[in-house]
């Protein structure tokens, strides 16, 4: 009895961040592809009280450093991807 208790327990606290998750998901699903990228890098590495966007804009300097991702539009590229990457924490 006690174990079921503490898997419905388990389940109920996970559902949220599966939804969040889900939610971002779909949000990235219609980004152009630069933003996609910088999403598809970022996602596994958001942590909830983190400097999230410190991981964003690392991922985004790599990809200028290494010549996919125009200097002049990285920003809104980035912000794009930030916008969905938000998600996971609402």
């Amino acid at each position: 009895m006690n174990a079921l208790k503490i898997g419905i327990g388990v389940a109920l606290l996970a559902s949220p961040a599966y939804a969040d998750r889900k939610m971002a998901d779909q949000c990235a699903a219609d980004l152009p592809p630069n933003s996609k990228a910088i999403y598809a890098a970022a996602v596994g590495k958001m942590r909830r009280g983190a400097d999230n966007e410190s991981v964003v804009t690392a991922i985004t300097l790599r990809m200028v450093g290494s010549g996919k991702l125009n200097p002049l539009t990285a920003r809104t590229v980035a912000e794009a991807a930030g916008d969905c990457l938000r998600k996971l924490a609402d």
